[in-house]
Order: C-alpha cells, then structure tokens, then sequence
C-alpha cells in the first residue's frame, strides 16, 4: 500500500468503538485501515447493525450504509461484509480485497478454538506478550482445549515464546519442557535449551552464532494445529 490515498472530509463527532481492542474510529479510511490490519481478530460482531447506522449516520456515507443494510438482510457472512466497506475509499486494491476475503473465508472453516488461538497469536506478534499469556491460560483452560494435548502443547509453546520475549527464561523453559511432552517439536526442544542457558545466567550475553534469540526463534509463534 504504498500508493496515495485520498481521505474524505467527513469526520465523525462520535467515535465508533472497536470493542475487541477499544479502538476509536473516526473516519472511513481510519476503519479500513482497522480491518484490513486486524484481519486474524475480526469475528461476527464487527457485523454490527450500530456500526452500518454509524456510517449512514456520522460520515454520511448513504450508498455504503444501504449496501450493508441490504447485505445484513440477506445473512451476508463476515467476508462480504468486510469486504464491502474495503471497497469503498480506494484504500485497498482489487487484488488486496480478494487476499483478505480469501483470509476470512480460510478462517471460517477454523474451529472457535482455533480462531481464538490465532487472535492471541496476533496479540503475541503484537509484542504485547504480558496480555498473551493471561489469554493463553484462559484458552487453556477451556474443555476442546483439554481434550487436545497436542494442541494444548502448542498454547503452551507459545506461552514460553511469551516469557522469553519478557526475559523471564526460567519461567519459559518450564514451558518449552511441557511443550516438548506434549507435541514432541523439535522447535519447542531447541528453545528449552536455549532457554535453561540464558536462565542460568547472571547476564545474558548471546553470541552472534548463536543468536537465535535475536533471530526471532522466539518469535515463532506456533500458529498451526
């Protein structure tokens, strides 16, 4: 997207509230940047009727509100309304609607377990690894996940990825240790020993060959069940 994109001149004067990350929305441009951004997290609510009398109301925009009106009657799903309003402004191409309706379709198809799991992945990308680890142990927590170890041990992979990224080595190669019991991954392996090093010392100095710290091992979040 490194193409100039025109923004309208109708500002709301009242927010519309993105209840999934208390994000204010002023703009029709600033909510295509939203979803188009939060693809991983967007769920049923975003089709939201508050939402559509948001756009025809606060940024007038009375052809798009009548197209989602019409959309919601007829039990439109989650990517034909996204879609709908990423078509609007000119802030994503053709060909980036169709990658991002593709998306939706794809997760779709998840199971609610793994749709959670993926949106917590995101939050983890997102560096915002303390709010993770809390929403880890609740998935962990929830029954489809007990009864899937193999998929519990991936949460838990994570978990770790968490904690080393906080520096918390010792409380991350707890994690990898279950993980490695659980899913049996060569990643999970490499990263409890790597873990147990740095917990080991005083002042984590990491060598150039083997940085795998800085190289983003710890980044691979295990998004896949």
């Amino acid at each position: 997207m490194s193409r100039v994109i025109l923004c309208s001149k109708k500002r709301a004067h009242t927010p519309y509230c993105m209840k999934m990350t208390s994000t204010n929305i002023y703009t029709i441009e600033e909510l295509c940047f939203y979803l188009y951004d939060n693809l991983y997290i967007i769920d049923e609510s975003i089709m939201d009727i508050d939402l559509v009398k948001w756009i025809g109301n606060q940024l007038e925009e009375e052809q798009l509100f009548a197209e989602l009106m019409s959309l919601l009657e007829k039990g439109t799903d989650i990517a034909g309304f996204v879609s709908a309003i990423l078509g609007t402004t000119g802030f994503c191409n053709e060909e980036e609607i169709i990658k991002a309706r593709a998306f939706l379709d794809k997760m779709a198809l998840k199971s609610p377990i793994e749709k959670k799991k993926m949106r917590i992945d995101m939050i983890a990308r997102g560096r915002k690894y303390a709010v993770a680890i809390y929403e880890y142990a609740n998935l962990l927590e929830e029954d489809e996940c007990r009864q899937d170890p193999k998929f519990s041990g991936k949460v838990i992979h994570n978990i770790g990825c968490c904690y080393a990224n906080l520096f918390l080595f010792e409380e991350a190669s707890v994690c990898f240790k279950k993980a490695l019991k659980l899913t049996n991954m060569k990643m999970s392996s490499k990263l409890y020993e790597l873990a147990v090093k740095y917990s080991k010392s005083s002042e984590v100095v990491i060598n150039e060959d083997e940085d795998l710290f800085l190289k983003g091992e710890f980044n691979k979040i295990s998004d896949r069940k």
